[in-house]
């Protein structure tokens, strides 16, 4: 349960969210939308890998102000940073830009359920093939990443971004945050995003969270998130005892959760089934490729009762996938 926290954050967010905008309300907006899908699952194929390079919200704010060609500006962006921008196609087939986001305090960069991308490798699983094949070739798939690492103090919301970004530069666009509700997926359908990354062990987390507080018939309101912060308190006795005092609230919540998901296993594999499956067919009906981001063996095994899984990023261990195609059922593990 290391990211526990930032899922209760995440959800404290979107609770915020749908109240101001509810979700049938956010849906009426798609009849007005200026975005139409540019991607399947065959266009996907053709992305190719290409050098990696991070760009903070200021490189991009800077960009997008100062400049009236954005894909040349992004070129002289990756020249400028040591990057060979004649191994890098400017087909839009072929170029990704991805966008993260995290309402956390904290430096995304450093956040422990962000992991390498040079630890992973993307995978295709197609139900007409009798094997997976590497959705990679032999280079590192090269991104410009939109980091977002405070919003409370940066005015830009990376909703309005991606946005923002569709309107100015032919690229398609993949949105990588704490996925957890549909909501999500519509807004960033609205928004004009191509695809999103879609963390299994962050989502079966949140679902575990979910089972325990409606077993005990608690609501979000009644979790203080400030008795889990543990961040920024100065060497001073008083501030240390309630940095211990914080840091003891956050392992019992989560030991509490812990202990829950051992005795329920069943009833939270079930849940997490369905509520993916839901996802994973609102992103197919929007046109959204939902990338599926497992982390161990296990991740693999007990996703076999979700569909609609295209395409997976996973570690380099794990690449051995065959054993878990099933070819008579489509786009199943």
């Amino acid at each position: 349960m290391n990211n526990f926290v930032k899922i209760l954050e995440k959800m404290k967010y979107l609770q915020e969210c749908k109240k101001v905008l509810p979700f049938e309300t956010l849906g009426r907006s798609l009849a007005y939308n200026c975005y139409t899908p540019r991607l399947n699952f065959a266009d996907l194929q053709i992305l190719k890998s290409y050098q990696k390079v991070t760009m903070n919200l200021n490189d991009i704010e800077n960009l997008l102000q100062n400049s009236t060609n954005i894909e040349s500006n992004v070129f002289d962006f990756l020249e400028s940073n040591n990057v060979d921008s004649n191994n890098i196609s400017k087909n839009e087939n072929k170029v990704i830009i991805f966008l993260q986001d995290s309402i956390s305090q904290n430096d995304i960069q450093n956040d422990n359920f962000i992991e390498s991308s040079k630890e992973d490798s993307l995978k295709f699983i197609e139900s007409n093939r009798t094997n997976s094949q590497d959705f990679l070739e032999s280079k590192n798939l090269d991104s410009v990443k939109f980091i977002e690492s405070n919003p409370n103090k940066n005015p830009i919301n990376i909703i309005d971004s991606i946005s923002m970004l569709r309107r100015l530069t032919p690229y398609f666009i993949t949105f990588d945050s704490i996925i957890i509700d549909c909501y999500q997926v519509l807004e960033i359908a609205i928004a004009g995003a191509d695809m999103f990354i879609f963390d299994y062990r962050i989502f079966s987390e949140f679902c575990e969270i979910l089972c325990y507080l409606d077993s005990k018939n608690m609501s979000l309101d009644s979790i203080n998130l400030s008795n889990f912060n543990t961040q920024n308190f100065k060497q001073d006795s008083k501030q240390d005892f309630k940095h211990a005092f914080n840091q003891d609230c956050q392992h019992d919540f989560s030991q509490k959760i812990k202990n829950f998901s051992q005795n329920n296993e069943l009833e939270i594999a079930n849940l997490t089934s369905n509520l993916a499956s839901e996802i994973l067919n609102l992103a197919n009906n929007l046109a959204l490729i939902p990338i599926f981001k497992i982390h161990s063996q296990s991740d693999i095994e007990s996703i076999s009762k979700i569909y609609n899984i295209e395409c997976i990023i996973c570690d380099k261990k794990l690449e051995n996938l065959e054993p878990y195609i099933n070819l008579n059922q489509t786009k199943k593990l």
